[in-house]
């Protein structure tokens, strides 16, 4: 199988970052610029290995940093040996421990493993699977001063275009980068890998030192062009240095980068106006600052031979997950569409619930479910007590629940995961990062073969000056006839917020209704590309949620008055958004029929199919095959694949569901 190294390395990256940062400890990649990327071979083999032993890595490590590094053992035209390790500052073992380490079910000790529960199992796994790549596996270890654990694995070398990380390294000479984390392994590996890239690099601990050596570069007119800053720091944190690194004149105003092991949608949101060219997650791959190196010094590179390394994800994620039958459990119908025709375009199955009450009624009638994606703000019941009467169920203590959520804050991804939730996705909707998610959690019963349109860039423009249409139609997987159905439908449910916010303005300090309406407005607003509108909500909602808003009378004056003017200029940006859609054409074409001479016989020929499904009539599948036959151009709508594969289950009802969308 042909795959990217760079895929398989930042798939475990989004795995163990998570259990990493549950620790609050850094985890760090570190691989030389010239690597081969494109591999033949089996990548599943490779993660899984990685993922063990990191995994294993985390687990053993309450302090410092795991360290996951890859080398070139030996390479010839045709085949590449690779060696890969696995370094903590952990326990470590003693060598009685690691005589016996790679044996089923065997640990340290006894105490080692009541405290961290067992591993070996997964090494077991892992010496398996090394074997089978044609490599070997060792550790190094050190009781009380930690393990590296080892292992190389043999691929095929795909041909390609020269290595982009060695153009980009000539391209890059005599360009200044001043790194500054607090982190000395942090240091030495982000150091290693941007001069191994060809810039030249300077090292410093803390912000205080770091603005200090800016400061001296620029007096010595040898100003640097990048600042990479990690977050949180003793003293001047990152974003506090970003701010006053970026208060120099505009002609020697670098580019800042924020680093963080900890989460990304916190970090921009406490970013927010600071002007930032970018916040990158820990461990950070060469891939990744290839990419943001390239963009902020806008350099011209040539891609990779192969597609775009996010869109190649995006496919595989859409490709595991292709068959799965999942419940979606949001409460606002445009929310709901959106997702349905996500989903359904990769070829999952969809089954809509409006509240918690609800999708506890249909895991119970209209089961069983591979997963379910919860929303956390709902009518009747809220995601978070849906998803604890789910928990207390037997036999959907193992049912993957994924939140979806307008909220970034640590308060509120903590509560997710108290609550018995697997992960969350967070609104708007990123398409790289929901389908990466659920392909983490969700696998489906009945895999199916993924027949949908799957990826697809915009096909067709849209300019509206309040909008970034371009974001909102890559939300929208390039489906411009969903995009204005998207956008008409925003207009017809917030024409009337103004009014509903005078009515729910908190007195008293009662501000739930309020922030309730702002929350759902803020969420629709980024999910169209309304940016202006989505950074006026995210304050309202802010001041909305303040301790001071709360308080009622006796916290009135400077606090309402910045309430008032976060609302003004909320419905300010609201009504540009609505004027903009009012102005906006109809579609050329109906989504489904399309026009010309068969249009009656096709649409004689659907009400047919409809009742064979409500009659449940095995003959609706082969009806449908018919007419796919006639009229091809039916394939190239998600809907419709979307009822192709629930007859192919012969699962009627969510047929029916399908129908009725296609029909409303």
């Amino acid at each position: 199988t042909d795959f990217q190294l760079e895929t398989v390395i930042t798939h475990m990256a989004d795995v163990l970052g998570v259990r990493a940062e549950e620790k609050g400890m850094e985890l760090l990649f570190t691989a030389p610029p010239d690597i081969p990327t494109a591999l033949i071979g089996d990548p599943t083999r490779l993660g899984q290995v990685l993922i063990n032993l990191g995994t294993n890595a985390i687990k053993f490590t309450d302090t410092g940093e795991v360290l996951i590094g890859c080398e070139v053992q030996s390479l010839d035209a045709a085949e590449v040996t690779l060696h890969f390790w696995v370094r903590d500052s952990g326990i470590g073992m003693s060598q009685e421990q690691l005589d016996r380490l790679f044996l089923p079910f065997t640990q340290g000790d006894n105490s080692t493993t009541r405290q961290y529960g067992g591993t070996g199992l997964g090494l077991a796994i892992s010496r398996q699977l090394v074997e089978m790549m044609g490599g070997q596996i060792w550790v190094d270890s050190e009781l009380g001063k930690g393990s590296t654990f080892h292992f190389t694995a043999r691929f095929g070398v795909q041909s390609q275009p020269a290595n982009r990380r060695a153009l980009l390294a000539s391209e890059m000479q005599g360009k200044r980068l001043l790194l500054v984390d607090d982190n000395a392994a942090a240091r030495e590996v982000l150091g290693d890998m941007t001069r191994r890239m060809g810039l030249d690099v300077e090292v410093t601990d803390t912000g205080e030192h770091a603005l200090n050596r800016m400061r001296a570069a620029l007096a010595e007119g040898r100003p640097h062009h990048i600042l990479l800053s990690d977050w949180k720091m003793p003293g001047m944190d990152g974003i506090t240095f970003a701010r006053h690194a970026l208060s120099v004149p505009p002609e020697h105003r670098p580019c800042v980068l924020l680093v963080t092991a900890f989460a990304r949608e916190e970090a921009l949101k406490a970013a927010e106006g600071v002007g930032l060219a970018g916040v990158l997650n820990k461990p950070v791959t060469p891939s990744t600052l290839l990419d943001t190196f390239s963009r902020v010094l806008g350099q011209s590179l040539p891609a990779d031979a192969s597609e775009p390394k996010t869109q190649a994800m995006l496919k595989q994620a859409q490709r595991q997950l292709a068959g799965a039958r999942v419940l979606l459990v949001e409460d606002q119908p445009l929310n709901q569409e959106l997702a349905c025709d996500l989903l359904e375009r990769a070829g999952l199955s969809v089954v809509t619930a409006s509240n918690g009450q609800e999708c506890l009624d249909k895991l119970s009638t209209e089961g069983p479910f591979d997963g379910v994606l919860m929303d956390c703000q709902m009518p009747v019941m809220d995601g978070y007590t849906a998803t604890e009467r789910i928990r207390a169920r037997a036999e959907w203590k193992a049912l993957p629940v994924i939140a979806m959520t307008a909220s970034a804050m640590a308060a509120d991804r903590e509560r997710v995961l108290q609550c018995g939730m697997n992960d969350h996705i967070t609104k708007p909707l990123d398409l790289d990062r929901m389908f990466g998610i659920m392909a983490r959690w969700i696998t489906p019963a009945r895999p199916l073969p993924s027949e949908g349109p799957g990826v697809a860039g915009p096909s067709a423009s849209l300019q509206l000056a309040s909008l970034d249409t371009t974001d909102g139609l890559n939300r929208c997987m390039g489906n411009l006839d969903l995009y204005r159905r998207l956008l008409k439908g925003f207009a017809r449910t917030q024409r009337d917020f103004a009014q509903q916010m005078a009515a729910a303005m908190p007195t008293a300090g009662q501000t739930d209704d309020a922030t309730a309406l702002v929350h759902t407005l803020k969420g629709l607003a980024g999910n169209i590309g309304a940016r202006v509108l989505l950074e006026r909500t995210t304050a309202l909602e802010a001041e909305l949620r303040s301790p001071h808003a709360k308080e009622g009378h006796a916290a009135q004056g400077t606090v309402t008055a910045a309430r008032d003017a976060a609302l003004d200029a909320t419905l300010a940006a609201l009504d540009a958004v609505l004027a903009d859609i009012d102005r906006m054409g109809r579609p050329s074409s109906d989504p489904v029929w399309g026009n010309g001479p068969d249009q009656e016989a096709l649409q004689n020929h659907w009400a047919h199919l409809s009742r064979l499904v409500g009659d449940q009539d095995a003959q609706a599948r082969e009806l449908l095959q018919e007419l796919l036959g006639n009229w091809p151009s039916l394939r190239q709508h998600p809907q419709v694949t979307a009822l192709k594969q629930a007859l192919d289950r012969y699962d009627f009802d969510n047929a029916r569901d399908v129908l009725a969308r296609v029909q409303g």
